[in-house]
């Protein structure tokens, strides 16, 4: 058994695989960061809906778990396996792993399990390896290329994205942005100057937006669709062969729950602190941090395709000044945020 302490981090989804690497640069040599995560290898979901519409993208998404680390690093990766159990000072597996056992140990834990939604910003049902993701990306841009109409439910972060790479890629084809809201992004965190930009770049761009109004989309999936008529709330219409449903995901935060239901607020998400610390009444907790779509910080992106060609912020996480410090005290420092969380 190492004698090494453990900073452990549950999920390699975008949050996840920044803060492992974040982390992995600042601690002393006393400690190594073990990442656990579902999948044989780890997905960056920001850029899936580029990856879904521009050939070429499709291996941008997936990261192969020996490229998380330096191959000589003492950090270490498992990953095919699922934490079943969160506990104040370890966490249990669904599987014993070798090296580890079942039960794995921490001084500090960061949990980026991030959230459930339909694919392409989330891995296909069924993939298992990196060549399935590819494969299912490249019949998304297949499918996007030979529609004649596409239909994006929804003006979040995600719905604007896509109809923005949409209509980036393929200039010229029908793009309609249907969302329930007066302006896009229209929650109360941001200035209307915010959806108003937005909207206007994707007008530019092409994109008819129908605003206050809703759309059913008949149970259907995101995907190629029999080309068919959508009545709108509004009571016009839109008719498409491909859909986009920018909305409906949840926060995967059933794993914090196991530590301290009390941790979970009534939409789902961990509670935290600004720090990103799990938010308890008496701060039994500090140790654990969550990151991502996961926690309740209500801060969103601007879509990367409505800005620079420069890829979306990273969400750092430091434990440098909290692992200094040799005494029990650390754990009452805080950690530092040194940026922004990828959320819907």
């Amino acid at each position: 058994m190492s004698d090494l302490k453990n900073v452990v981090v549950v999920g390699l989804g975008f949050a996840g695989l920044s803060s492992a690497k974040a982390i992995a640069a600042g601690l002393p040599a006393t400690h190594r960061v073990v990442v656990i995560n579902e999948y044989n290898f780890a997905y960056n979901p920001p850029a899936s809906l580029r990856a879904a519409t521009v050939p070429g993208w499709e291996d941008k998404v997936t990261v192969p778990l020996t490229a998380v680390f330096p191959k000589d690093s003492r950090h270490v990766v498992l990953g095919g396996v699922k934490v079943v159990q969160l506990g104040a000072e370890s966490i249990k597996l669904e599987k014993a792993v070798e090296g580890f056992g079942s039960e794995i140990p921490f001084e500090y834990a960061v949990i980026a399990t991030g959230s459930s939604y339909a694919t392409p910003t989330r891995i296909a049902q069924g993939a298992e390896t990196e060549a399935d993701v590819w494969k299912t990306l490249k019949e998304f841009q297949s499918d996007v290329k030979d529609a004649e109409s596409v239909l994006v439910v929804g003006g979040g972060a995600t719905g604007v994205e896509f109809a923005a790479e949409v209509a980036s890629q393929h200039k010229g084809k029908k793009v309609t942005l249907v969302h329930s809201a007066d302006r896009l992004f229209a929650h109360k965190d941001f200035k209307s100057a915010l959806g108003n930009n937005l909207a206007s770049q994707l007008k530019k761009k092409g994109v008819k937006i129908v605003f206050n109004s809703k759309v059913d989309p008949k149970g259907l999936e995101t995907g190629k669709i029999p080309k068919q008529t959508f009545a709108l709330s509004d009571g016009s219409s839109v008719e498409a062969d491909f859909l986009f449903i920018g909305h409906g995901w949840k926060p995967n935060s059933e794993v914090v729950s196991t530590l301290d239901p009390a941790l979970i607020n009534d939409g789902g998400f961990v509670r935290v602190t600004p720090t990103l610390q799990l938010k308890s009444a008496i701060g039994a907790y500090d140790h654990i941090f969550a990151a991502g779509d996961v926690n309740d910080v209500p801060v969103r992106l601007v879509p990367s395709s409505l800005r620079s060609p420069s890829p979306p912020f990273l969400p750092f996480l430091s434990l440098r000044d909290v692992l200094e410090p040799p005494d029990e005290s650390r754990r009452s420092k805080k950690l530092t945020h040194l940026s922004t969380t990828h959320r819907r």
